[in-house]
């Protein structure tokens, strides 16, 4: 499948600079995105999946280092065509079974102690069940998720050409 993407590679470069040091500055080990707008923003990742709250896309970042998506397979393909990203990772599932996956990843990017932000704010979703996330936070439990949504709208907020 050829790469359909909405900018070039150097403008989602340019994007992780910023979020790195926007990471450093707000003292966040980790940044884990699910809002559509979040997620597409560091991924470039387009799907019409988003109409399924069943099965969430993930994006997890770590200061130096590209994000890691963590998509459902039935979407693995569509991601690959729409983003320039690598780090792809599947589940098959519902949202309660992607929460194993994301917790290896977790421990892959050293984040088993850590302040990880999570899209919580203004015009942004948590983009699974509340039950789920309390799953997820009872699989990680050295990890502190907190309101990532000061960095984000930073983030966000600088336009490019």
């Amino acid at each position: 499948m050829p790469l359909i993407s909405d900018f070039p590679p150097s403008e989602y470069e340019q994007r992780y600079q910023r979020a790195w040091t926007l990471m450093r500055t707000y003292g966040l080990d980790g940044l884990l995105v699910m809002t559509e707008s979040n997620y597409r923003y560091l991924t470039g990742h387009r799907s019409q999946f988003w109409v399924s709250n069943a099965r969430p896309f993930y994006a997890i970042m770590v200061p130096d280092r590209p994000p890691v998506a963590l998509v459902t397979f039935t979407e693995g393909e569509v991601f690959r065509g729409s983003s320039w990203l690598e780090d792809v990772r599947t589940w098959l599932g519902f949202a309660d079974d992607s929460l194993p996956f994301l917790t290896d990843i977790f421990r892959e990017l050293h984040l088993k102690r850590a302040r990880v932000g999570v899209d919580f704010g203004l015009e942004m979703r948590l983009g699974i069940p509340l039950t789920t996330f309390r799953k997820l936070e009872a699989l990680n439990r050295g990890i502190t998720f907190v309101d990532g949504s000061p960095l984000l709208w930073d983030l966000r907020l600088i336009k490019t050409p």
